[in-house]
């Protein structure tokens, strides 16, 4: 990603692995960001509004930690209503349309949007778990095929990943095909999600 000049928001599991502050310091100085990622990563958390609002406690705990400002939930799973109780600049838990994950349903839309207090970013390409594990793809010609439908419309691509995935086989090799292919594309804002959802918060937020 730094080689080809972009940049990501790394999040983290805060209540289930540890955290290393050197890990942190080369998240930070290497010009990405930090946001967390659910609670604990066992698909609990939406279970209902008490569990909800009992880990809401420690999430926002752990955003003022990582002095954080985005959040994603676990395995795609959201409520934006439930949502508004995080002290978030952003959510990312949204898809425009993703048929593979376990919450059915998407946004249906290639933007951003005010969802609330904060700023939606719906993930809009295809994630590494759906195309390598569960099509079991050796080619990234969806990703292509979406970028391109993403640029025609005017759309925001983001691109969801996960690094444990993508480090067995030859996944982190398709992962370059992708970012080198994105690269191709000209005149294209490379920002963070907190660059992106503060723009949007203050162009269309109320």
């Amino acid at each position: 990603e730094r080689k080809l000049g972009f940049v990501s928001s790394w999040n983290l599991v805060p209540h289930k692995y540890e955290i290393n502050s050197e890990i942190l310091s080369l998240i930070d100085q290497s010009g990405n960001e930090i946001g967390i990622h659910g609670y604990n990563h066992d698909g609990k958390l939406y279970f209902s509004k008490r569990i909800f609002d009992k880990r809401a406690v420690y999430i926002n705990q752990a955003l003022e930690k990582y002095r954080a400002v985005g959040f994603r939930s676990p395995m795609v799973h959201r409520n934006l209503n439930w949502l508004q109780s995080l002290n978030i600049l952003y959510d990312s838990s949204c898809f425009d349309y993703d048929p593979l994950q376990p919450q059915p349903g998407g946004v249906g839309v290639l933007w951003p949007f005010i969802a609330g207090k904060f700023v939606e970013l719906p993930y809009t390409l295809p994630q590494d778990h759906d195309l390598f594990y569960m099509l079991k793809l050796k080619n990234i010609d969806i990703c292509k095929r979406k970028a391109d439908f993403i640029l025609k419309n005017n759309g925001m691509i983001l691109l969801n990943t996960h690094p444990d995935y993508l480090k067995d086989g030859d996944y982190l090799k398709l992962y370059e095909e992708v970012l080198n292919y994105l690269n191709e594309i000209p005149a294209t804002w490379r920002c963070l999600p907190r660059e992106m959802a503060s723009f949007w918060k203050e162009k269309y937020g109320q």
